[in-house]
């Protein structure tokens, strides 16, 4: 009876690894039928812990250095935690690279995957602008910084004309005062001089705290 476990669990798993079910069938002489058949109860065949394959376990000294450079990661202010940077820290030990389904199984085991709570809305609606013809308000915005390999970093005036959905973006290295009005001007030579201009306000940008996300809107003409 344990032979026969052996030679499903066997078969299940050279067909995970992308062996035809024709190659396997023939060589254990059983039908497809058969085959599919205990595919379909992979869990019941896995479930069974004396057909696990000890010999694939990751031995226990490499669990606990992964368990450990999690923990370190987690404290450290600002570090990445996810599979890279465990990698990272375990090759800083001289413990070879292991697969992501590996590190995030054994996270799994020793509870350091935890899921985000979700978001619970405040029930605070935004303000919806509202406009009756083409260029009566344009919506402006500041997206970034971004980066771009080899090019560095930058920002982008966007500014869409609430109406008409038209969108302008500036693209600028720096975020000030005269690269944004720059980009107003520009946008303005395409989109023609809105009646209002609306604009977000991040004051969190220029200070230690979190700050409030201001709206202002004013006259453009």
């Amino acid at each position: 009876m344990e032979t026969n476990k052996k030679t499903r669990l066997e078969a299940v798993r050279r067909y995970q690894t992308v062996e035809s079910a024709t190659d396997i069938c023939r060589s254990l002489g059983k039908s497809r039928q058969w085959l599919y058949k205990w595919l379909q109860r992979k869990a019941e065949l896995e479930q069974d812990p004396g057909l696990k394959r000890a010999h694939n376990r990751t031995p226990p000294e490499i669990e606990k250095a992964v368990a450990e450079a999690r923990k370190k990661l987690q404290k450290t202010k600002y570090a990445q935690i996810r599979v890279n940077a465990i990698n990272r820290d375990l090759h800083l030990q001289g413990i070879a690279l292991l697969p992501a389904s590996t590190i995030n199984r054994i996270l799994v085991r020793e509870g350091l995957i935890q899921k985000k709570a979700s978001h619970v809305s405040k029930g605070k609606a935004y303000h919806k602008l509202e406009a009756s013809f083409a260029n009566n308000i344009h919506q402006a915005d500041i997206v970034g910084p971004r980066f771009i390999k080899g090019d560095g970093r930058f920002y982008c005036l966007k500014i869409m004309d609430i109406a008409t959905h038209r969108v302008k973006l500036n693209p600028s290295r720096r975020k000030d005062d005269e690269s944004m009005a720059e980009g107003l001007i520009q946008t303005w030579k395409k989109l023609e001089l809105p009646d209002f201009l609306h604009m977000y306000i991040f004051l969190r940008e220029n200070c230690h705290s979190s700050g409030p996300i201001l709206s202002s809107s004013f006259c453009a003409s």
